[in-house]
């Protein structure tokens, strides 16, 4: 469960970051208005959340499987 507490505060944290910091970045409003700007803006927001809590789920899966086996 700790690895789920840390990704979500990860998470959490970098959504912060990206609402209050990054946003005002000019080449990050440049990206938003192309073409495939949604999709581009999208994988940058939710691309490290997604992957903390993957990371998370191994880390939970091993711990679970290493008690079963000890």
């Amino acid at each position: 469960m700790k690895a789920y507490g840390l990704a979500y505060s990860a998470s959490g944290v970098w959504l912060v970051l990206v609402c209050v910091w990054l946003s005002d970045y000019h080449w990050y409003k440049a990206l938003s208005v192309g073409t495939w700007g949604f999709l581009t803006v999208e994988a940058m927001t939710m691309l490290p959340v997604l992957l903390s809590l993957f990371l998370a789920e191994l880390s939970a899966r091993a711990s679970r499987k290493s008690t079963r086996s000890g």
